[in-house]
């Protein structure tokens, strides 16, 4: 079988640019450099992200089929230039233009995850996919293992930078220092300033995590450039050139087209569970303010209070791999998440103010492990497609999300305005109609669990009997989508899924 050569571990390479120490304060870092006051950020991030959003939905269809016909490496190296970029810009001139810009970058740069995963499927065979040890969502958890041991060196160092002060060494908390000079202004820096000075300058703390992230995302420029390996298999390259197939294809590239991909009836309903997730997790800036407004937490205490949480997750991803094959991808992962989060959305509606220590242990409790369980629960569908089509279904996967993303968080921001005047608990309305749609999710879940429950499909090695048979490809689209592995009609004239 003909396997890419991998001249570096691709789980640490898939979160490399996950791993930005600007993280750790960037929350306050905008709020400093860009815009102060809490429901202006909202409504900035919603009116830019929204259009961008849109736009990414009709745009990262036709690179999942040039991922999936031309070149994976090639879509992924743009898409981390594009990261790089934006980083840079808003380390060295931040402002409301340049976050603007950033969203416009943001059209190329995120289309790197789905083709991360396109790229990861490429590595393994159908049963290492599948079924053993847990299939895609046991290779996802482990490299989750990895990525949540990068992502906590990644947090201490950023704690560590942020009290470098109090130690003596300098590096103040811009945000900090002059939180009381800033409180009720729209701007902390003034416009058209770089620093509280006016000139650029590494100020503090916040600024150094900006410029360390920023360097890191250099680096993963770099590694994609010249240590990443096209994972295409040569047999399933159509074209040469990225250009010269779009100007020949261009019929087919229609963003919805690739919503085909998604063939059977259980492919659909699945998608439709993850599709009320991201109506929930379109709001999630929105409830976090609404949670945020109770307390104020600095940079610190909210760090210490994720750090919780992620150790919590990290525990409970170590299990994933058991629990999928003791109990399957539904029953193992998909309703335990469900039932996580929605006691983590009760318990941060009814947290009153003035008791913001219950949080320590909500996070760990609930959060985290709800968290990471809901963030592998797209590993199932990607079980019940061909990998010669990944990039086709991770980029249709992700038109259904973003069209979510560019237009559900105006809803939550206008319950966001709602809720501002209302007592509590009704302060945190958005929350609770959150909740409310999470639990219809649940719902449907339990419905796929009772009716169409594919685990026992996948441990016989059948689980994409029903995709060949379906009519995405005995009517031509799977070809066209750059499909080539097929199998034949057996003498039951069913098709016979081979092994990838």
């Amino acid at each position: 079988m003909w396997a890419p050569p991998i001249p570096m571990p691709f789980d640490l390479l898939r979160e490399l640019d996950k791993v930005h120490m600007v993280r750790a304060g960037e929350g306050q870092a905008v709020r400093y450099y860009v815009v102060n006051d809490l429901g202006k950020m909202n409504l900035l991030h919603v009116a830019t992200s929204s259009p961008q959003y849109l736009v990414q939905a009709f745009v990262f269809p036709v690179w999942g089929v040039v991922a999936d016909r031309v070149s994976r490496k090639r879509v992924l190296l743009l898409a981390s230039m594009a990261a790089c970029s934006s980083c840079w810009l808003m380390t060295i001139a931040p402002s409301i233009v340049t976050y603007a810009m950033t969203c416009f970058l943001a059209i190329f740069s995120d289309i790197g995850e789905p083709i991360r995963e396109a790229m990861l499927r490429d590595l393994f065979c159908a049963a290492d996919w599948e079924s053993v040890n847990g299939g895609a969502t046991g290779i996802k958890s482990r490299m989750a293992i990895v990525a949540s041991v990068a992502t906590a060196v990644a947090t201490i160092v950023g704690v560590g930078i942020l009290e470098l002060d109090k130690l003596g060494l300098g590096f103040p908390n811009e945000y900090t220092l002059h939180k009381v000079e800033c409180y009720g202004l729209d701007h902390c820096v003034p416009e058209g300033s770089f620093s509280m000075d006016g000139g650029w300058r590494i100020d503090g703390c916040l600024r150094l995590l900006f410029l360390m992230g920023t360097v890191v995302l250099t680096l993963d420029v770099f590694i994609v450039a010249f240590l990443l390996p096209e994972t295409v298999h040569p047999q399933h390259q159509k074209e040469e050139s990225v250009f010269r197939f779009v100007w020949l294809n261009w019929r087919d590239l229609k963003p919805w087209s690739n919503l085909k991909v998604l063939a059977t009836s259980q492919l659909r309903h699945l998608m439709f569970i993850l599709f009320l997730g991201t109506v929930v997790r379109s709001g999630g800036s929105t409830m976090f303010l609404c949670f945020y407004r109770r307390f104020e937490f600095d940079s610190l205490t909210m760090m210490v209070q994720g750090m919780l949480a992620g150790v919590t997750g990290w525990l409970t991803v170590l299990a994933v791999p058991k629990l999928v094959d003791k109990f399957g991808d539904l029953r193992g992962v998909w309703i335990p998440s469900h039932v996580l989060l929605h006691l983590f959305m009760v318990s941060l509606a009814l947290m009153p103010s003035g008791s913001g220590n219950l949080a320590y242990i909500v996070w760990p409790l609930f959060a985290g492990p709800g968290f990471a369980l809901a963030l592998l629960t797209p590993s199932l569908l990607g079980k019940l497609i061909p990998s010669d089509v990944q990039g086709t279904f991770q980029t249709a996967k992700s038109f259904v999300f973003l069209i979510t993303q560019g237009i559900f968080p105006w809803f939550w921001q206008g319950l966001f305005g709602l809720s501002g005047d209302m007592p509590y608990p009704m302060d945190a309305f958005p929350l609770w109609v959150a909740l409310a749609c999470s639990m219809v999710g649940t719902i449907f879940t339990i419905k796929v669990v009772w009716d169409q429950d594919p685990r026992q499909a996948i441990l016989k090695g059948n689980a994409l009997k029903a995709f060949w048979d379906s009519s995405y490809v005995q009517k031509g689209w799977y070809v066209r989508h750059g499909g080539s592995m097929a199998p034949k009609a057996d003498t039951t004239g069913h098709a016979a899924p081979r092994a990838v």
